[in-house]
């Protein structure tokens, strides 16, 4: 039987959060559907920016809280 994944099963996949047996099947679909590989890697793309943006605040945002805690 051929398992279809939704994005929110890819993002866990992603996050380390499926189960032995859906990430072997997650894999083989990499291998052997285009166009889920492409799906797969924008949704890695996207983490790698999320992840950019938790680890490094705008030089605004450091400013805004600095403001903010030299006024308390």
């Amino acid at each position: 039987m051929v398992q279809t994944f939704t994005q929110n099963e890819m993002i866990k996949a992603m996050y380390h959060e499926l189960s032995s047996d859906d990430m072997a099947e997650l894999e083989t679909q990499l291998e052997n559907n285009v166009e889920f590989e492409n799906s797969f890697e924008n949704l890695s793309v996207l983490k790698s920016e999320l992840n950019k943006l938790i680890e490094s605040p705008s030089d605004e945002t450091i400013a805004m809280l600095l403001k903010y805690s030299a006024s308390r």
